[in-house]
């Protein structure tokens, strides 16, 4: 047997009343072409039938005890249950999907560059109904291609799943003060001098949130976790393009601001006389919108060519960012 396929990996899924999607993620884990050693089901608080469904299909089943910090909590009594002489630990949520050659691709990953602590999933979505599961799906498929553009450089290993060096973890890998626990390992293992990267090959699909207040809520804790995770940090190497980035959305929607308020004005109290030059680029901008959701099929085109759909989803982006700073601001607590 050769050192590759002797690697032990494990397998960390938290899991709060997930009665309708842990069977179908621990039967990916099961199918995967690199074998999973263990699949450690993290049953957080759960009052459905979330462990014993997990039991049925064949994982190890830890319920936490005492936990009041959710995914991070659950993922730090699960940490303590795996042996040192594991290899590698493979954190995902249970309501993902991987693609049978995910573990395979990732350890790849690993192997080939000792100085990686961590690479995490492509993650795209899973096939939904409804205009926001549509809307979502959407900025999934762009986020993606955005980060093929930029060499799979990444700012966060994603809960989604990540398959991380159980010898570049701490004890207590996940900061259980955090709204973004990936976000904070990662930023942990960077210190450290390790680099991290996403998988090219490792693909996971997840689900979108069905309901506008389920995705406000998700979207309102990555946001306003974000933000405290770089205050408490403050202006470091590994924060400063993130620190970049955040000053850079809200000026954004500043100047969006500003201009929105311009045009009302003008067509409020004064004559407005449109130039055919300005309708010049509006093909070119809408033909990119529906290149770039393409594989999603023609409802995603669009969509994407009608323009008001992504104004729509700008403007809930730019609510809940404004909803988290002001939290943030006031030191408000987010409920999620």
């Amino acid at each position: 047997m050769s050192p590759r396929h002797s690697l032990r990996i494990v397998a960390l899924v938290p899991a709060h009343n997930e009665e309708e999607q842990i069977g179908a993620t621990i039967q990916s884990l099961q199918a995967q072409t690199r074998r999973v050693e263990q699949i450690v089901v993290l049953a957080d608080n759960c009052d459905d039938c979330t462990a014993e469904i997990a039991a049925r299909e064949g994982a190890t089943v830890y319920e936490t005890v005492g936990n009041t910090a959710r995914k991070a909590g659950a993922l730090n009594q699960g940490a303590l249950l795996v042996d040192r002489s594991c290899d590698y630990v493979l954190q995902m949520d249970a309501d993902t999907i991987l693609h049978r050659r995910f573990v395979e691709n990732a350890v790849a990953e690993l192997e080939g560059d000792p100085g990686l602590a961590g690479v995490c999933a492509r993650f795209l979505t899973k096939p939904a109904r409804g205009f926001l599961a549509l809307l979502q799906r959407m900025e999934y498929q762009r986020l993606d291609q955005h980060t093929a553009h930029r060499r799979h450089r990444i700012h966060c290993l994603s809960g989604t799943a990540t398959l991380l060096r159980r010898a570049a973890l701490p004890d207590q890998p996940w900061d259980e003060r955090s709204l973004v626990e990936d976000y904070a390992l990662t930023l942990d293992l960077l210190e450290t001098g390790a680099r991290v990267k996403r998988a090219e090959h490792a693909v996971a699909w997840t689900e979108t949130k069905p309901t506008l207040r389920e995705f406000w809520a998700q979207r309102l804790r990555w946001a306003r976790g974000t933000l405290d995770e770089l205050v408490r940090r403050g202006w470091t190497t590994h924060t400063r393009r993130s620190v970049a980035g955040q000053a850079w959305a809200y000026l954004v929607i500043a100047f969006r601001f500003i201009w929105i308020s311009l045009i009302v004005s003008t067509l409020l109290f004064a004559q407005l006389r449109l130039h055919w030059l300005w309708l010049v680029p509006l093909p070119l901008i809408l033909a990119e919108r529906v290149r770039s959701v393409w594989p999603l099929g023609w409802k995603a085109r669009l969509l994407a060519a009608t323009w008001l759909a992504d104004e729509i989803y700008q403007l809930l982006w730019e609510a809940y960012m404004l909803h988290a700073l002001w939290a943030a601001w006031r030191n408000k607590a987010v409920v999620w």
